[in-house]
C-alpha cells in the first residue's frame, strides 16, 4: 500500500510540474490566449487534477476488493491491462504530440515560423500531465470497474447456487432430526438474510460509485473548471449526468432481479418445509415456515428499495441534483441550463411558461 501511495503522490507532483510547465515557462502567447483568459488556467488545471484523482481514490476505496486484486495481488500485470495501458497513453501522446498543436495553431492564426515555439514546445510540456491524468486516474477507474463487474457477477451466481443447495440441506436435515427442524429452518432463514445482504453491497457499491461520478461532474460544471471545456463538452458533461442515472436504474433493476430470484427460491424452500412440517405433524416447524412465508411474500420493490435507500448511496445522487438546484437559485442561473444540455434546456425554457406569461 506504502508503494501504492508513493506513486500516486509522484504521478501528482510530475503532473502538476507538466503544467507549470505548459503555463509558465513555455513562453507561448497562443497558448495563453486560448487556455489561459483571466490569467486562471493554471489554477484550474490543477484543481481538475486533484478532482480527478480524488475521485478515482474515492472509488478504489469504495471498490476495495477489486482494487486490491488489481493493484496489490498483482492483476495490472495481465496482457489486457498492460495493452490498454500502452494504447490509451500512445493514443493520448499522439494527439498532445502531432494533432493537437496543429488545431491550436489554426485556432489562434499562428505564423507557420512560430508553430513551434507558440504551439508544439507548451503541448510537449503539457503531454505528461494529459497522459498521467489518463493513465493514473482514469483508466484505473475503468479496469477496477471491469474487475468489480466480473467478480460480482461471479459472486451472484456462486450465492445463488449455494442458497439454493441450502434449501434442500435444510429439508433434507428437517426429514432426518424433525427434533432439531426449527433450528435447521432458522439457519436457512439466516442463508437468505447473507443473500439478501449480499445484494444490497454489490448495487450500493456501484451506487456510490455513480454519486462519485455525478458529484464530480457537478464540481466541474459549477465551477471555472468548466471553462476549460467548450460549449459542447460541457453538454456531454451533462448528458453524461443523464446516463448515469440510467446506469444506476440499471443497476438497481439487476439487483431486483437477483433479489426475486433468491425470494422465489426461499419461497420454494419454505414451501417444502410447510408441506413437510404438515405430513409430519411437526407444529414448530409448521408454525416458522408458514410464519417466513408470509414475511417473503410481503416482500417486493418497496423492500428492495428500503435496503437500498438505507446505503445512502441514492441519497448522494439526490444531493447531487439538489445542490445543482440551490447553486443555481444562489448565482442566478437557469436551473434547466444547469442541469439539462444546451439543445434540450432551451427546447424546455421555451416550452415551459415564465413568470410573465402566467
Amino acid at each position: 500500500m506504502i508503494v501504492v501511495v508513493v506513486v500516486v503522490l509522484a504521478m501528482l507532483v510530475a503532473a502538476t510540474a507538466s503544467a507549470v510547465a505548459a503555463y509558465r515557462w513555455s513562453g507561448s502567447a497562443a497558448w495563453n490566449r486560448e487556455y489561459n483568459a483571466h490569467d486562471m488556467g493554471l489554477a484550474i488545471e490543477v484543481a481538475f487534477l486533484f478532482l480527478t484523482f480524488a475521485s478515482s481514490i474515492a472509488i478504489a476505496l469504495i471498490m476495495k476488493d477489486s482494487f486490491r486484486a488489481l493493484f496489490l495481488e498483482g492483476g495490472w500485470r495481465t496482457p489486457l491491462f498492460l495493452g490498454s495501458l500502452i494504447v490509451v497513453a500512445g493514443g493520448v501522446s499522439i494527439y498532445m504530440l502531432a494533432i493537437a498543436p496543429g488545431t491550436l495553431a489554426a485556432k489562434q492564426k499562428v505564423a507557420a515560423g512560430a508553430v513551434g515555439s507558440e504551439c508544439r514546445r507548451p503541448y510537449l510540456y503539457y503531454t505528461p500531465f494529459s497522459v498521467i491524468s489518463w493513465v493514473g486516474a482514469v483508466l484505473p477507474v475503468l479496469a477496477l470497474i471491469v474487475v468489480s463487474i466480473g467478480a460480482d457477477s461471479n459472486a451472484m451466481g456462486a450465492v445463488k447456487q449455494t442458497l439454493g443447495r441450502e434449501g434442500a440441506v435444510v429439508v433434507a436435515h428437517c426429514e432426518n432430526e424433525p427434533s432439531a427442524a426449527k433450528s435447521h429452518a432458522g439457519i436457512y432463514s439466516l442463508a437468505y438474510r447473507e443473500s439478501l445482504d449480499a445484494i444490497q453491497r454489490m448495487v450500493s457499491r456501484y451506487l456510490w460509485v455513480i454519486g462519485v461520478f455525478m458529484i464530480s461532474i457537478i464540481v466541474i460544471l459549477n465551477t471555472r473548471i468548466t471553462s476549460s471545456f467548450t460549449e459542447e463538452s460541457q453538454d456531454a458533461f451533462k448528458w453524461l449526468t443523464w446516463l448515469l442515472l440510467v446506469v444506476a436504474l440499471g443497476v438497481c433493476l439487476f439487483g431486483f432481479s437477483r433479489y426475486q430470484i433468491f425470494r422465489d427460491l426461499a419461497i420454494e424452500t419454505q414451501l417444502r418445509l410447510q408441506a413437510l412440517a404438515a405430513g409430519t405433524g411437526n407444529l414448530d416447524l409448521l408454525a416458522s415456515s408458514r410464519e417466513a412465508l408470509l414475511a417473503l411474500r410481503n416482500q417486493g420493490p418497496v423492500q428492495f428499495l428500503q435496503m437500498t435507500l438505507e446505503s445512502g448511496s441514492l441519497g448522494l445522487m439526490f444531493f447531487g441534483y439538489a445542490a445543482q438546484i440551490v447553486l443555481a437559485k444562489v448565482t442566478h442561473r437557469s436551473v434547466l441550463g444547469m442541469i439539462f444540455p444546451g439543445p434540450v434546456a432551451r427546447f424546455l425554457d421555451s416550452f415551459m411558461l415564465s413568470s410573465e406569461q402566467r
